[in-house]
């Protein structure tokens, strides 16, 4: 699951890395709204006070979706990743929680059920490697507008077909 750059270090995820999430348990996962997958930006890793849980488990990412999504009643920009399980790390890729937030939050202690809901708990993320970004892989490129929702990434994506 690591993935190596060309000197053979390990990729972490970081904040402002971009994302791509995509998949779930259902073959069209309401949370995606129709869409293959959907992007966003790692804002900053925050505690995520799960007892007995150390180093990147104890890790949440705060992230920042491209677009607003709505979810059985709530609507937002932001949302919450977290691993899985014990011993994951963040990688430039994995399977993770994701939660849907009405606003940015600072502290774990924020999120409540009032301005976020659970919306997949077996979603894959991938870091959205500038160098590959635009060449189509996997269900994610079934076709580029399911992706390229904004006319700046689709002008993009013309420039390199």
């Amino acid at each position: 699951m690591r993935q190596k750059t060309g000197k053979g270090h390990i990729q972490k995820l970081s904040p402002g890395d971009r994302i791509r999430l995509f998949d779930g348990y259902d073959m069209d996962p309401p949370w995606l709204q129709g869409r293959k997958c959907c992007y966003a930006t790692v804002l900053k890793f925050i505690d995520n006070k799960i007892e007995k849980r150390i180093n990147d488990e104890r890790l949440s990412a705060i992230i920042e979706f491209d677009d607003e999504l709505e979810f059985k009643g709530l609507k937002g920009k932001f949302g919450v990743i977290l691993g899985r399980w014990k011993g994951q790390q963040w990688e430039a890729k994995g399977v993770v929680h994701v939660y849907l937030l009405a606003a940015e939050i600072m502290r774990q202690e924020e999120m409540t059920r009032e301005n976020s809901r659970p919306v997949e708990s077996h979603a894959s993320y991938e870091k959205f490697l500038h160098n590959l970004s635009l060449q189509p892989a996997g269900r994610c490129f079934a076709s580029y507008e399911a992706c390229f929702g904004t006319p700046a990434l689709q002008a993009l994506w013309q420039k390199t077909i």
